[in-house]
């Protein structure tokens, strides 16, 4: 992966936020609300996808049906890109130490 764009610090704190699984799941659970649910996420409950997409057409000026389309390409579009950037930051990882090779004189 190409993570040029962090410093040490960064990489070290991105690997500690996934550690902490329930932090995790909590900050994706926000973050994703808006988007599934609509605000109608419970307590204790996993956090499924729901059928979002009748809040596009709640709109005060009416659209065309390809406006409509074209709305719904982007906001899938956009969910794609947020659960995709949730997967990538598991690909963060520790970097194992290298276990010295044993001296087989000894």
């Amino acid at each position: 992966m190409n993570e040029n764009y962090l410093t040490e610090s960064e990489k070290q704190s991105v690997i500690a936020f996934c550690a902490n699984k329930p932090m995790f799941d909590a900050v994706k659970k926000v973050l994703l609300a808006t988007i599934y649910h609509q605000g109608i996420v419970r307590k204790g409950e996993a956090l499924t996808e729901f059928n979002w997409v009748f809040s596009i057409t709640n709109s005060i000026e009416p659209k065309s049906d390809e406006q409509l389309g074209q709305e719904l390409r982007a906001s899938i579009a956009a969910l794609n890109y947020l659960k995709g950037g949730f997967e990538r930051l598991l690909e963060f990882k520790v970097d194992e130490p290298k276990k010295p090779k044993k001296n087989p004189a000894l």
